[in-house]
């Protein structure tokens, strides 16, 4: 993927992978290291009330740590996907249609009955987003995460420290 920019105040990287030379300093429990995903940044700078990351669930559970700037999640759960109006067809993360941040209420009235919980992501937090989980991704200003997927039978096994 490519830094992409909608306009002047809209740069992000949306998911390049990460350089080899950089991914010693972001290790992994070895246990997991040969089912995970490679390591994905995200970086750059988005506007306010625009999401970085549009609403969508992937197949994987991703593991999301913040290194610089904020980052606020919208997380839906699986049961809620009939309000969210998800595509039918994908491949790797299934997109929605509607918008969290500005839903058109006349093209997608259930999505009223949809329960999100927003959660703030600082430096140093790591979010766990587990497999069918619906989500979108905010920030204001400059920031730098990295993620990795593992897949669901492997992240109900993992015991992360707290």
């Amino acid at each position: 993927r490519k830094l992409r920019s909608i306009d002047d105040q809209r740069i992000y990287t949306a998911g390049i992978r990460l350089p080899q030379e950089a991914t010693q300093h972001f290790p992994f429990p070895q246990e997991l290291e040969k089912q995970a995903s490679s390591i994905q940044m995200w970086m750059g700078r988005s506007r306010q009330n625009h999401a970085l990351t549009k609403l969508h669930c992937d197949i994987y559970t991703s593991l999301l740590v913040q290194i610089w700037g904020k980052k606020r999640a919208r997380l839906y759960p699986p049961q809620h996907h009939c309000y969210l109006y998800p595509m039918q067809a994908f491949r790797g993360y299934q997109p929605c249609l509607v918008n969290p941040l500005k839903p058109d209420i006349q093209r997608y009235p259930e999505f009223l009955k949809a329960q999100c919980f927003e959660v703030e992501i600082n430096p140093g937090d790591m979010l766990v987003i587990p497999s069918g989980w619906f989500h979108s991704l905010e920030a204001e200003g400059l920031n730098f995460s990295v993620s990795r997927g593992i897949p669901l039978e492997a992240a109900s096994d993992c015991k992360l420290p707290l």
